[in-house]
């Protein structure tokens, strides 16, 4: 039988002493066997590096690379570039993989040559001891762009770690210096060389919730917002002369995310400097905005009202909460 193509397998570690070896255990116990463990030990203060170091000694599959800290997407970089693989996996170090993941990510792609990239569900939790060996239905899907864009997860497609890539489709991308959010602009950059993807509508990755991590921080949604904003105005930038899809989406997503940020600054310390974020990018786009057909130009001419209206946005955001809040209670009520 013709032996089945090396699949590489990313893991940026820093830190992650409680979860490492659960992580580095689900992908060593993978029912795909061909696998190359890359293990990037990006500066650890911890024992994690010496955990890697003993992993890649009983694990033949493995090697590890230490480097001085720089970063998540920077140990990502890294494992890219020492990556021989035809598929391509990122793992979060401390998170972990249902047993069958690769194979059933592989499979999918295989059956689908004309799409770049597979996809699978996720699972938030809490616990290291997740039944990774419970079998289920693979629902396969094969989605356009389009559709991808819109799917009403944002965390499906923007995350990278829930993803099996082909080398082709992102042997020359790397991670821009973003401090956070890199993921998304990843794959606004591999979703521009796609014309659809494989959804796997199964859960194969279990993304550990955890009270400490950088996404519980308090600033974090803004910092968050504002990197995002920075994100989506670049791709725009460097597509709008090909006013496509996802120069459409780009630009949507845009503004849906200014006004989110202004919202969330009002009264904060980050309020002088999201707002002068979004007055430049506004400079630069507001008449592409406007004249884009493709946007119902009742969203367009609302979130314009919006953004240059501080109070009324402020109103708006707290009536949206509150039907939220509203919303939620009902449906709790019905399940009563």
């Amino acid at each position: 039988m013709k032996e089945e193509p090396l699949i590489s397998v990313i893991v940026p570690v820093y830190n992650v002493e409680d979860f490492l070896l659960r992580c580095l255990e689900s992908i060593s116990s993978q029912t795909y066997q061909n696998l190359e463990i890359i293990m990037v030990d990006d500066g650890s203060t911890d024992v994690s590096g010496a955990i890697c170091d003993s992993f890649s000694k009983t694990e033949s599959r493995s090697f590890v690379i230490h480097q001085t800290n720089n970063g998540l997407w920077n140990a990502r970089n890294t494992g890219q570039e020492n990556s021989k693989g035809d598929f391509l996996m990122f793992v979060d170090s401390d998170d972990y993989l249902h047993v069958d993941a690769i194979r059933v990510l592989y499979e999918a792609l295989v059956q689908n040559p004309m799409c770049g990239l597979a996809m699978c569900n996720y699972k938030r939790t809490f616990s290291i001891d997740e039944d990774v060996r419970k079998i289920s239905e693979n629902r396969i899907e094969i989605l356009s762009i389009e559709q991808l864009l819109y799917i009403s997860d944002g965390v499906l497609s923007d995350v990278v770690w829930n993803k099996l890539y082909r080398r082709s489709l992102i042997f020359d991308i790397k991670a821009r210096s973003y401090r956070i959010a890199q993921d998304v602009d990843f794959n606004c950059r591999a979703y521009l060389r796609l014309e659809s993807i494989v959804m796997v509508n199964r859960v194969l990755y279990f993304w550990i919730q955890r009270p400490n991590s950088t996404m519980k921080k308090k600033d974090y949604d803004i910092n968050y917002l504002m990197t995002i904003t920075e994100i989506y105005h670049r791709n725009f930038i460097e597509n709008q002369t090909n006013m496509n899809l996802l120069s459409v989406f780009f630009l949507r997503r845009l503004y849906s995310r200014m006004f989110y940020l202004k919202a969330r600054a009002i009264g904060t310390d980050c309020e002088k400097k999201a707002f002068l974020q979004c007055s430049e990018f506004i400079k630069d786009t507001r008449n592409s905005y406007l004249n884009c057909s493709s946007i119902p130009l009742f969203n367009r001419c609302g979130i314009i009202v919006l953004l240059f209206n501080p109070l009324m946005m402020n109103l708006f955001m707290k009536c949206y909460v509150k039907l939220l809040k509203l919303a939620r209670t009902l449906s709790l009520a019905k399940l009563k």
